[in-house]
């Protein structure tokens, strides 16, 4: 298990399952609200900045498109948010 660690993209991996799993326990669970909103946003966000950083590769590229696409990010999830609230 320690090597399978070792590697970065294991690592997040794993954690990429572990915040599908608690989205979708929760999902099943039928928490509902604000609150849980708030929570399923915040993973979907940081499993979207996982996948753009390390499996699109983009956490060597130059800062402006880290930033376009972590704009991006921020705005499909911010655009959700609002959508839920109207």
């Amino acid at each position: 298990m320690k090597i399978f660690l070792k590697n970065r993209v294991n690592l997040v991996w794993l954690i990429l399952m572990a915040a599908t799993g608690i989205t979708f326990w929760l999902g099943e669970q039928g928490v509902a609200g604000g609150g849980a909103l708030a929570v399923l946003l915040g993973l979907a966000w940081i499993k979207g900045q996982l996948v753009v950083s390390e499996f699109m590769e983009l956490r060597h590229a130059p800062p402006l498109w880290r930033a376009v696409v972590g704009g991006w990010l921020a705005l499909v999830v911010a655009l959700i948010a609002l959508a839920f609230a109207i």
